[in-house]
């Protein structure tokens, strides 16, 4: 996977549909020209899922709490680009958001089949992107391994999925609320599959929770709509 990834979280500071749809029609579309960025993704949070289950982290927080943003920034370069330096200092964005978190990730993509959308244009679909934090009693490593290894059961209890991807905080620029060490991003084509069939059944869940336990200490849950301004080379 060429060059690095970097995601931004942003929180509006007054009305939130608003701040959304200014962060994709008007922000960052200027930033799609910069030189040093070879790919540039823009996530709505404005998924509203019914849940029928529970999620199945320990701490997992509802989307609209206090600790969950209202954007993400996806941002690819090759090394930490100037362009995220300006963002973080930009007076424009600060009068309207609050960066309530910055990471440099290493992107571990599982498999994918998601439809590939127009530069631009919304995802199909839906982008399910919890944020995450190791249990203190579990390393770094292991976490990372045992997280690793859970892709089995993500084969057989998520079927609906249409892309998943793992990523890892390696680098924290601006600290959020409580520590984060890693990113899941799950696409489904269709809302239906995640809210009626992401489980399977009360098994599933009960599978997925016994593992996702065993190194997750909590998870701030985002839904999102994927926008995708700049595709990185593949």
């Amino acid at each position: 996977m060429p060059g690095q990834k970097f995601v931004v979280l942003l929180k509006a500071s007054g009305d939130r549909p608003a701040f959304r749809r200014w962060v994709l029609e008007q922000y960052a579309p200027g930033l799609v020209s910069a030189p040093d960025l070879t790919g540039l993704t823009v996530n709505l949070v404005d998924v509203t899922p019914n849940l029928g289950q529970p999620m199945s982290t320990a701490g997992a927080k509802p989307a609209d709490d206090d600790t969950a943003c209202d954007a993400t920034l996806e941002l690819w370069a090759n090394g930490r680009p100037a362009t995220l330096d300006k963002l973080l200092k930009d007076r424009t964005l600060a009068d309207k958001a609050n960066i309530v978190g910055a990471y440099r990730l290493s992107e571990h993509p599982k498999f994918d089949h998601q439809p590939v959308a127009k530069p631009g244009a919304r995802t199909v679909g839906f982008k399910f992107q919890p944020l995450i934090q190791w249990r203190d009693d579990v390393s770094v490593a292991d976490a990372r391994r045992i997280w690793g290894e859970h892709i089995s059961i993500v084969h057989a209890v998520h079927q609906y999925m249409s892309k998943y991807v793992q990523n890892w905080v390696e680098e924290e620029i601006v600290a959020g609320d409580v520590p984060r060490n890693g990113m899941a991003q799950i696409w489904y084509s269709n809302l239906a599959d995640f809210e009626q069939r992401h489980y399977g059944n009360d098994q599933g869940l009960a599978i997925v929770r016994a593992d996702t336990t065993r190194f997750i200490k909590g998870a701030t849950p985002l839904f999102t709509s994927e926008y995708v301004l700049k595709r990185r080379p593949r």
